[in-house]
């Protein structure tokens, strides 16, 4: 099957570009943005998916504000051109390649609409390769990239409309594509041991920009990690990976989220920590995530668009629905011969099963 993509020399096989190089139903192509503003009153994420396997292309835009989260929905049939991506009210444009890119959502039952574009702070930063295995079996293989950008244009909530600056609001955008498991769960599947450990963190400065991830065994031992230090407006050239990065979390008892913390990324620029202070806690089930109707990549028919506004959870709830979160920390980096800053960013927690280096011996057992 031909579509306009296939007038674009990106071919990594010898098929159209409509047909993916793996058969795997759980193959995706993703993209995923968010933004604060100052102060991180305003909080907003976006996401927008297509899983060619399945027939499925789905989106939303969440917005926490005051203790509640703003929500709009969305699911389509996936189209035959990879081009096309819209779902419903929601769009995202690429508007320059690694640069810029714009996201718009139009008019909803919930009254929130956003109009703005993604400009990078940094060039896009690429993490290492994930692969997991189940026994045998792949069940993740994919490539993600993150940036860091400001974001310029508006955001309306009921009664309310945010100009959003891209000199103030910032945040940071990921893209990923590959292997990984989405959509209903595959009738006669190995099962897989439910424990995941899961920390991504970027993060805004005025003159730098810094990025973490780790994922985690049971014993601490790592299987994933990264971690960037750069100056605001670095090439791609300058983007080599931290030599090694370090976390040191308290978790709120009886929970599995942070209540402060620091990060350490030794980059070849020197050591780097940044101590965090948490603002307030995004969900991230509102945008598709482990949500047991609207996860990503189950079907809605043709199209569906759904909204709600729900408050925002109670801060020792460890509820399945409410384990994956990202955290709007205040954050002060400090390094090496370099003034101290003031920044704003997340820590996205994920953390399923037993972690015994903070104490997480159950499914989903709160901190000690």
């Amino acid at each position: 099957m031909l579509t306009g993509g296939d007038d674009y020399a990106l071919h990594q096989t010898s098929e159209p570009i409509a047909h993916v190089s793996t058969g795997d139903r759980n193959f995706y192509d993703r993209y995923f943005f968010n933004g604060t503003t100052p102060g991180g009153e305003v909080y907003f994420a976006v996401a927008l998916g297509v899983y060619p396997n399945r027939g499925v292309q789905d989106a939303a835009v969440s917005v926490l504000h005051d203790g509640l989260h703003h929500v709009v929905r969305a699911s389509r049939r996936a189209p035959a051109d990879r081009l096309d991506t819209s779902v419903g009210p929601i769009s995202v444009r690429v508007v320059e390649p690694l640069r810029r890119l714009h996201v718009s959502l139009g008019a909803n039952e919930a009254g929130l609409q956003f109009d703005a574009e993604f400009r990078c702070r940094g060039p896009v930063l690429e993490e290492p390769r994930f692969q997991r295995r189940a026994g045998v079996r792949t069940i993740m293989d994919y490539t993600r990239l993150t940036q860091h950008g400001g974001w310029e244009g508006r955001l309306a909530l009921p009664g309310r409309t945010v100009r959003l600056e891209e000199s103030s609001c910032w945040g940071s955008r990921d893209r990923s594509w590959g292997i990984r498991p989405v959509g209903e769960p595959e009738p006669g599947a190995m099962p897989v041991v439910p424990q995941f450990f899961w920390l991504w963190a970027p993060f805004n400065f005025p003159n730098t920009i810094t990025h973490f991830d780790v994922n985690e065994e049971e014993d601490g031992t790592r299987w994933h990690e990264t971690g960037f230090v750069l100056p605001v407006g670095a090439d791609a050239a300058a983007a080599r990976p931290a030599r090694s990065v370090d976390h040191e979390l308290r978790w709120r008892r009886g929970t599995r989220r942070i209540e402060s913390g620091a990060i350490r990324i030794d980059s070849q620029a020197g050591r780097a920590q940044i101590e965090l202070r948490p603002l307030s806690h995004f969900t991230m089930s509102t945008i598709g995530y482990l949500h047991p109707t609207w996860g990503h990549g189950i079907s809605h028919g043709d199209l569906e668009v759904a909204c709600e506004t729900v408050e925002a959870v109670a801060g020792d709830d460890v509820s399945p629905l409410h384990l994956h979160v990202q955290t709007i920390c205040e954050a002060r980096l400090q390094r090496e011969g370099a003034p101290a800053e003031q920044g704003l960013g997340v820590l996205e927690q994920l953390v399923i099963g037993a972690h015994r280096p903070y104490g997480f011996t159950g499914l989903i057992d709160g901190a000690p």
